[in-house]
């Protein structure tokens, strides 16, 4: 049975860290890397603050990155060595969240789940995954009904932006990794990962271009493969690997080990060069091309342009 604990000024500090520390998580491990700023606003703090959670974040052992552009990162899939809860500390943590509004989306999705929370579970995983899984009901419902839906604050990848999409919803990737939606402002059907989204919509307005509607089977990177086909076949050290394997798992049935000691090969269709060159620039000397002219002309075209824009 748990403890009074009185509703007093530290309590309500705790709650609040706690929220904002579990939602730094949970953002900082889905793609893309987050700036400063960008988190300040998500998180409703300030950048003193922030550089506090992120020492914080490094003490507890998470392998906290920044990249060339001022953005972060948790590099590692396994967040659940590093939040295990013990009887007591799931005890506290409710207490805690006992203080907060009722009707609270996250303390509800925490708060239904800590009878399971104990030495063997990880919070964390908990609600991110709990995010996932609602924007898959509420896709779902969009798709069911024929509605539209907005897309909010979601990280592009390809342009590098952060903004809300207007898009109608047409089917789910294997493994509900991503969506394929047709997005009328550029009327062209895209896939959106559901990772990178920070929330979802369901509008009143129906879908209307119901006849413009396209599934295309995506690439192991989530781009629609279309014809011509673009093949890559690439060699990774370790690093690189361990990041492909967390953030693209429907590479990983195409990766083997190269005959080199420390190396693996991935050898795959694309529809896209953009993310395959991504991750050139992301782990420098660490990915190298081997075959496909076409693939390292785009890549000499592409460092060409990074270097320039340093």
């Amino acid at each position: 049975m748990f403890l009074h604990l009185p509703n007093n000024p530290l309590f309500v500090f705790n709650q609040h860290r706690i929220f904002r520390v579990f939602q730094l998580l949970s953002s900082l491990r889905s793609q893309p890397p987050k700036d400063t700023r960008y988190l300040c606003q998500l998180l409703g703090t300030s950048e003193r603050t922030i550089y506090r959670y992120f020492d914080l974040l490094k003490k507890a052992g998470f392998d906290v990155r920044v990249d060339s552009e001022g953005r972060y990162a948790i590099m590692g899939s396994d967040l659940a060595p590093y939040l295990m809860l013990s009887d007591e500390e799931a005890s506290y943590l409710a207490q805690v969240l006992a203080q907060s509004p009722a009707g609270d989306p996250m303390s509800e999705t925490i708060r239904t789940k800590l009878g399971l929370l104990g030495k063997t579970a990880s919070a964390a995983e908990w609600i991110h995954q709990g995010k996932i899984s609602r924007f898959i009901q509420l896709l779902t419902t969009a798709m069911t009904e024929k509605r539209q839906v907005m897309l909010k604050l979601y990280h592009s990848a390809n342009s590098g932006t952060i903004s809300n999409r207007l898009v109608e919803p047409v089917a789910f990737t294997d493994h509900y990794q991503s969506i394929s939606a047709y997005e009328p402002s550029t009327r062209t059907n895209k896939y959106f990962n559901l990772e990178r989204m920070e929330d979802i919509e369901i509008l009143d307005a129906p879908q209307c271009n119901e006849s413009a509607h396209i599934f295309r089977r995506p690439d192991v990177f989530g781009f629609a493969i279309t014809k011509p086909t673009k093949i890559i076949h690439i060699s990774l050290e370790l690093a690189p690997f361990l990041y492909l394997r967390r953030h693209f798992p429907m590479a990983r049935p195409f990766i083997v080990e190269s005959n080199v000691e420390g190396r693996y090969e991935l050898q795959t269709t694309v529809g896209s060069y953009v993310a395959p060159a991504g991750l050139f620039r992301l782990f420098p000397n660490q990915v190298h091309a081997i075959g496909d002219a076409g693939f390292r002309r785009y890549l000499k075209r592409d460092m060409s342009k990074w270097n320039d824009s340093e």
